[in-house]
């Protein structure tokens, strides 16, 4: 055995002392919570909040009085969830049996009660582009020949024309701005600007969807139901009832002049689709070398 020689450094060092204490100072900067202004004012704009007040007067913030646990965050969640619930219902509901009652509201600034229009749109458009691709999907498919095309310009065209007839609502809500502007032309006498037009229209294509929606439910669940060159129609069908109940409640018109107006309107739309798409094409086919 090679006798251990003792380390010198070893027996001169000392035992490792505790680390000094943080400052008060320092364990605040370190502690979010501490960070929080100690009087009672909102934690977000520091305004001054009465005892009663769930939210902010001055940035409407909720109130916050202590730090966030888990049960707080499930009650925002539970809460959330109904609310949106509640205002989407109650918003389809609306729209369903008082369309022009609710936009006329909205117009007028009362939108608490209500989803907006273009949340109400986008929601009851994706719910019905849904659908309707599970409608396609089921229904059995002829052999088709491959297409042919004489050129590119044919090539586009049938390309527009294939995907306006699989999803409508979804083009037409790209095009929304081009259908307000329709509608403005039509009833120019109502006083209505482009932009309450497009709300108009944007709560209308989604009341549209809705009923699409509940439509080819039933078709799914009934196949055959009805023949696939009268269900393809299903979306262009509900269009003008819906248009012209929307109308006639909106302003006051007797139901053959909202009819007249709401067929003006959407065959004014679909021109004005068709020219600008025809334009858009032109473009394309000449960037393409095709014309």
């Amino acid at each position: 055995m090679f006798p251990v020689q003792a380390d010198p450094h070893v027996a001169g060092r000392t035992a490792p002392t505790a680390a000094p204490a943080l400052s008060p100072e320092v364990l605040a900067d370190r502690d979010p919570v501490a960070q929080l202004p100690a009087r009672p004012g909102c934690r977000n704009c520091d305004g001054p909040l009465e005892a009663s007040d769930r939210y902010c007067r001055g940035c409407a913030q909720p109130v916050i009085t202590g730090r966030l646990t888990l049960r707080q965050m499930g009650g925002q969640a539970w809460s959330a969830a109904l609310s949106l619930d509640k205002g989407f219902l109650f918003t389809s509901l609306q729209l369903f049996y008082r369309p022009g009652h609710l936009v006329r509201e909205y117009l007028a600034g009362k939108t608490t009660p209500y989803t907006a229009p273009f949340r109400y749109l986008l929601l009851w458009v994706g719910l019905s582009s849904l659908v309707l691709y599970w409608h396609n999907q089921a229904r059995p498919k002829p052999a088709a020949a491959p297409a042919v095309y004489a050129d590119e310009l044919e090539r586009y065209g049938t390309l527009f024309y294939t995907t306006l007839a699989d999803n409508p609502k979804l083009v037409l809500t790209f095009f929304i701005l081009v259908l307000a502007f329709a509608a403005r032309l039509v009833f120019f006498r109502r006083g209505l600007n482009l932009a309450e037009h497009t709300v108009v229209l944007a709560y209308l294509l989604g009341t549209s969807s809705l009923v699409e929606t509940f439509l080819f439910l039933v078709l799914l669940a009934f196949p055959g139901a009805l023949p696939d060159g009268y269900a393809e129609n299903v979306p262009y069908a509900v269009l003008l009832p819906l248009t012209t109940g929307l109308y006639a409640q909106l302003f006051g018109l007797r139901w053959w002049k909202a009819a007249l107006g709401s067929a003006v309107v959407w065959a004014l739309g679909f021109f004005l689709l068709l020219v600008l798409y025809t334009g858009c094409l032109y473009v394309v086919a000449k960037g393409a070398g095709a014309v």
